[in-house]
């Protein structure tokens, strides 16, 4: 295939048909795909408008999840400034969650740290990128591209005034990352973030957190793990809902539709259309109403509506 093969191929790939010869072909062709990835995020950092008018979302996202397979340096600044727009463009481009991992930002860092650091102080900028932002500081930490001094400085900063206090995502990511980073000098501070009310204790929680301080924190090996592993295009498409395996929507015996399911499940006679239909009494949910835009209940740090709020 072509360069430009390769970009129409990721331009029109289709619902469920995740464009594979193409991606393994811009592989192979790394050196001469790469100035065109890097020439689609210009044109996206520069126009976005424009570019949004041509309506792929799918090119500009394949393109930053293989610079990051690349660990192309250039890309860098590119994905952070993006990460910058409205949060319109950021709905647009990243409806698919390529940026609710801090990994591809990580994967590209060219040395500078100054991107990140005024991303995370942006004010202006989406919640969840200038989180994202901080995320990638902590893989870079752990990953040896960093010092932990110099992370706990730049936090420590954040909680003197760097962040507006008023509640958001950003005050989540950072009181978390305090606990999974054991950075006991900055327990005081946390604790004020949460007795002021700037993070959702159902995030994190500051029991939780105090607990990855001492190193007590059975989930903290994995998503050390996870900000380790290396970027695999053809994996990451996997959980696109795109790209997802088409599914059909099941019917009850009165022709109602009752669930989505792959076409091979088989529903345990506990799970059969027949054991819902004595209900007489309509479910009612009692929770608070989760806000779309509002960080997802499970603790993934992912938007509602891109988590759990996902539709099928």
């Amino acid at each position: 295939m072509t360069d430009e093969e390769i970009l129409h191929a990721f331009r029109t790939a289709k619902e469920h048909e995740p464009p594979l010869e193409a991606i393994i072909a811009a592989r192979e062709q790394r050196e001469t795909i790469t100035p065109h990835l890097l020439g689609l995020l210009r044109r996206w950092d520069t126009d976005a408008a424009v570019m949004m008018e041509e309506g792929d979302w799918i090119c500009p996202g394949i393109a930053i999840l293989l610079l990051g397979e690349f660990r192309e340096a250039q890309a860098h600044e590119l994905i952070v400034s993006i990460c910058r727009k409205d949060e319109v463009v950021l709905d647009f481009l990243f409806a698919d969650d390529v940026f609710d991992n801090a990994r591809p930002m990580a994967a590209t860092f060219s040395g500078d740290l100054e991107p990140l650091k005024l991303l995370v102080k942006d004010r202006e900028a989406d919640q969840f990128a200038r989180a994202v932002a901080l995320s990638a500081m902590t893989a870079l930490l752990q990953q040896g591209h960093l010092s932990k001094e110099s992370v706990e400085q730049f936090f420590a900063d954040l909680f003197h005034g760097g962040l507006e206090r008023e509640e958001n995502h950003v005050w989540n990511e950072l009181t978390n990352l305090c606990g999974d980073l054991c950075m006991t000098r900055l327990l005081p501070e946390v604790r004020k973030a949460f007795a002021e009310g700037l993070c959702d204790e159902t995030y994190a929680g500051l029991s939780n957190i105090e607990i990855a301080m001492e190193g007590r924190d059975p989930w903290m090996g994995y998503r050390r793990e996870q900000r380790f592993a290396e970027i695999d295009v053809l994996e990451e498409l996997k959980g696109w809902p795109y790209f997802q395996p088409k599914r059909e929507i099941g019917k009850d015996s009165a022709g109602n539709d009752f669930g989505l399911f792959d076409e091979e499940t088989v529903l345990p006679p506990s799970y059969a259309p027949s054991a819902f239909e004595s209900v007489t009494q309509p479910i009612r949910n009692e929770a608070p109403k989760i806000g779309r835009n509002d960080p997802c209940p499970c603790g993934s740090g992912k938007k509602y509506k891109k988590c759990c709020g996902m539709p099928f």
